[in-house]
């Protein structure tokens, strides 16, 4: 499973929440993260060795991290 760790106490401590885009090998997985603000995030992945495009290879969240889709 694709993650993603947040923090809501400046790093003290930090929360795993699952990211909807491929995952299951090395290849695979959440690659980039862009943060807008304190609520609004994007996430970028996939299958690097795939052939094609990935399907659900980006997510974001409006809630500081702690849900994606």
């Amino acid at each position: 499973r694709a993650r993603v760790l947040h923090s809501s106490d400046r790093g003290l401590t930090w929360r795993a929440t699952d990211v909807p885009v491929p995952a299951g090998d090395p290849a695979k997985g959440v690659f980039a993260l862009a943060v807008r603000d304190r609520a609004h995030a994007l996430v970028v992945g996939g299958d690097y060795r795939a052939d094609q495009a990935s399907p659900r290879a980006s997510a974001t969240s409006s809630d500081g991290g702690r849900t994606w889709r």
